[in-house]
């Protein structure tokens, strides 16, 4: 049974973002590459934003920066409920799912009416950590964004990606590579190819419970809160080549 066909086409940009990430000149031209992958996910606007403030924009995505503040309010990141789910599940949360939520107070159903009137009646909150341990958020938004799982994946690990050439792009200093064994090196390539911890452990010959010990010991020295961040920073330094 072949893929859905954004989720297809997604996960084929994933790997030739990652290959060409080093020949983007400048932010807009790479976001201009993230922005051209989001649209085959039914994106037609994206924000990078650093913390939960839009004044902390990195770089607005689709559309000129009138654009972005007009379909995201600027008062709403205060308030948006979709911002603290992504940040407290690590992993890109869409706003329905947030939206159908009880507790939510009329300004914050309102941001999801405002949307809507927008022309974004769906969208994908994907949270990511920057330098320093700063958080930062991608809000993706559209008239018929797909948030299937696949697709929830490629956007994040293609958000994780420009998210680490920004501040080299912007001239900013990245850490050294951190000293990672050959067993964390291993395992990270492995679940770069999509292997579980089970899995993995059948291919070096170890157990499952060592596998994610060793993920974990790779997780700490690189500062990641996810193996998804670990992975895709360890691709980025050239620390692993998938």
């Amino acid at each position: 049974m072949s893929l859905p066909t954004k989720s297809a086409g997604l996960e084929a940009d994933v790997f030739d973002f990652a290959d060409r990430i080093s020949s983007f000149r400048t932010v807009g031209e790479l976001f201009g590459a993230l922005a051209k992958s989001y649209a085959k996910a039914g994106v037609d606007y994206f924000l990078f934003v650093r913390g939960a403030r839009i004044e902390e924009t990195i770089v607005g995505g689709v559309g000129h920066r009138g654009d972005m503040e007009a379909y995201f309010p600027r008062r709403s990141y205060d308030y948006d409920p979709v911002i603290p789910a992504a940040v407290k599940a690590m992993a890109p949360v869409a706003w329905s799912e947030v939206a159908a939520g009880p507790r939510l107070d009329p300004r914050q159903k309102r941001i999801y009416r405002d949307h809507a009137a927008a022309g974004m009646r769906e969208g994908l909150c994907i949270p990511m950590v920057g330098a320093g341990r700063s958080m930062i958020i991608a809000n993706c938004g559209g008239y018929d964004v797909d948030t299937s799982v696949r697709v929830r994946a490629s956007m994040h690990a293609m958000a994780l990606y420009a998210n680490y050439a920004v501040g080299k792009l912007s001239g900013g200093r990245r850490p050294e590579k951190p000293a990672l064994t050959e067993r964390e090196k291993d395992c990270l390539l492995w679940i770069a190819k999509g292997k579980t911890d089970w899995e993995i452990g059948c291919i070096l010959g170890i157990g499952e419970s060592t596998v994610h010990w060793y993920v974990e010991g790779a997780k700490r020295k690189m500062g990641t809160a996810t193996r998804m961040q670990a992975v895709v920073e360890a691709i980025y330094d050239a620390v692993i080549l998938p």
